[in-house]
């Protein structure tokens, strides 16, 4: 499937006939099986709604803020102070990191909407993963420690099943969100052409709401090993924060045929339609929306504006 399409829109409108349908469909099943979760590992008379909201409010709530937040502004604050603050504290030409976008200003202004909008998403993704965390402090969750609890097959069965899953769901939902209708709320993303760290979760608290939605599914219906949900967790944030680095790294170069790099994903920033994986190039590849992560600028700006996504004029600022 071919979406390098000409068009003077900033939207893939080959999604809207064709994998719409199928995606209501996922948030029906994905509906149906919340519901039965809910009535797998919280029987009526298990936990009282007081109690819970209690734990969630009284102690969970705020752990998880401290933790995403520390995570993730203590990552992105020390990746934007080593390549951006005064240029960056290190010597970017001795160790090869060349800036993506070299012609693109970084301001203070920028900053300050990159921070702003991803303290909504921090807030949005915390009050999320409270709720797990909630359910698995008072029991009433299918999380468990133990990688034989239920055997080795569905341990590394259901850790291969997460990541299967969510880097889909990614790929997926990130194509819906550049559908006419979808990028009325991802253009705020988008807004950021030339993305730093702090651009990593700056996001429309609709689309962050919808982003962190699946951690939900650690609830139940089926057993999470707690350790590997984690593990996924932190890879996933690591990723995405070195997905928006602005910055080249060469280290990636022997993985970049299978993993999203920052080149891969700076492509999409400036070029829209392309590249919608934010952690393994697979789903780009088989739905032929890879475009090539060795583009230098002039062949970047050509490339878009044979997808009618900015003009001739705009070369000049591009």
């Amino acid at each position: 499937m071919d979406t390098m399409v000409n068009t003077t829109t900033d939207y893939d409108t080959t999604l809207t006939s064709t994998t719409l349908p199928a995606l209501s469909a996922a948030a029906t099943i994905v509906g149906a099986v919340g519901q039965a979760a809910a009535e797998i590992v919280m029987p009526p008379d298990s936990v009282t709604f007081d109690r819970w909201i209690q734990q969630y409010l009284r102690d969970d709530l705020l752990d998880c803020l401290m933790f995403l937040g520390t995570m993730y502004f203590g990552a992105t604050g020390f990746l934007w102070f080593f390549f951006y603050f005064r240029n960056g504290f290190i010597n970017k030409a001795t160790l090869n990191y060349t800036k993506i976008q070299p012609s693109k200003n970084y301001t203070w202004a920028i900053m300050a909407d990159e921070l702003y909008y991803s303290t909504l998403t921090i807030l949005i993704g915390s009050a999320l993963m409270a709720c797990v965390v909630t359910s698995y402090r008072l029991g009433v969750s299918m999380l468990f420690w133990d990688p034989l609890e239920y055997g080795y097959c569905y341990f590394i069965g259901s850790v291969f099943v997460m990541f299967a899953f969510n880097d889909a769901f990614m790929y997926w939902v990130h194509r819906a969100f550049h559908t006419r209708l979808g990028f009325k709320i991802h253009k705020i993303h988008h807004r950021f052409s030339a993305p730093t760290p702090f651009a990593t979760q700056a996001n429309h608290p609709i689309e962050s709401f919808i982003l962190y939605l699946p951690v939900l599914l650690a609830i139940g219906p089926f057993p999470v090993h707690l350790p590997s949900l984690f593990l996924m967790f932190v890879f996933q944030v690591t990723l995405s924060i070195t997905d928006h680095l602005g910055f080249s790294l060469p280290f990636f170069e022997p993985v970049s045929h299978a993993i999203s790099s920052p080149v891969h994903h700076d492509l999409h920033h400036s070029v829209y339609r392309c590249n919608y994986g934010v952690y393994f190039t697979f789903w780009d590849r088989y739905m032929g929306t890879l475009v090539d992560s060795s583009l230098d600028d002039h062949k970047r700006s050509a490339l878009r504006r044979e997808q009618g996504v900015i003009s001739r004029k705009d070369t000049k600022t591009e």
